[in-house]
């Protein structure tokens, strides 16, 4: 027993800076290409040894600041779209305070599994090329118009609206911003362009974040000592990848950044489910 004080108290430091310089490079990646990260912060804290329920609180705060620090950065280069995330990120709010609020009423075990599951099609749809969306968006039917600046795009608002809704239940549940599936689903349905898609998420994270975290703290308290500097870290990276965004090639960024979530479902699958961690 005495031996295990020592080691741990080793161990602490370790883990946190770990943790630390973890959440810069997930942040500074994932404000590239608007995915907010919480599906890296989330299984990375876990292999840490970090509590499921701490954790999840922790990583809707974090994406919640550096979402917004890449938001103010973005806007400078005129790539949101207001109006599109006004219109499709109302459901997506209240459905995220629902599963905040009601994640504590599931296992710990499915919220893995679920997450596990949002990892490798996040990593499936990131690794298709942009291009492909586009054309499958434009094929058919109708939508809303839509333009920013030289862009025209249209939104087809009875595929993407369900989608988005329910990105924004898991973002609550699982404490990620629903990014990685919102990304894809107005790329994919919209044939919105990848930098603005990119962009108008982040600002839309920013909200699905504080919403998700505003219903887990109605249930539980937030570990500040945990939170706090993981989230100065991550708005120091949103600031940095949004600035990189411009000068990187999209299709370069969703090739690695599928291939880091495919690498964190394996090892969420590996740790959480198969030997019960």
């Amino acid at each position: 027993m005495g031996g295990e004080v020592p080691n741990e108290r080793v161990y602490m430091p370790i883990r946190y800076t770990v943790a630390w310089t973890a959440v810069f490079v997930i942040s500074t990646l994932s404000s590239m290409v608007g995915i907010g990260g919480g599906v890296l912060y989330v299984p990375i804290l876990l292999l840490l040894g970090f509590p499921f329920r701490q954790v999840a609180e922790a990583s809707l705060f974090t994406i919640a600041l550096a979402s917004l620090s890449a938001t103010l950065t973005y806007r400078h280069t005129r790539k949101v779209d207001w109006k599109l995330a006004l219109l499709i990120e109302p459901p997506t709010l209240v459905m995220a305070f629902i599963g905040g609020y009601f994640s504590h009423m599931i296992s710990t075990t499915i919220l893995k599994a679920v997450l596990v599951g949002v990892l490798l099609l996040s990593g499936y749809f990131l690794l298709r090329p942009a291009r492909s969306f586009n054309h499958r968006a434009r094929s058919g039917g109708q939508g809303v118009h839509r333009g920013l600046g030289d862009r025209e795009y249209s939104i087809h608002l009875e595929a993407l609206l369900p989608a988005t809704t329910l990105a924004g239940l898991l973002a609550g549940m699982e404490g990620i911003s629903g990014g990685v599936l919102k990304v894809p689903a107005m790329v994919l349905l919209g044939g919105v362009p990848v930098d603005i898609a990119a962009a108008t998420s982040e600002l839309m994270v920013t909200f699905t974040a504080v919403t998700g975290l505003l219903g887990h703290l109605l249930t539980n308290p937030l570990d500040l000592t945990l939170t706090l500097p993981l989230a100065v870290v991550a708005s120091v990276g949103g600031q940095v990848g949004a600035r990189l965004a411009a000068r990187t090639s999209q299709g370069t960024l969703q090739r690695l950044l599928a291939g880091m979530l495919l690498l964190a479902a394996g090892q969420l699958l590996w740790k959480g489910l198969l030997h019960g961690g």
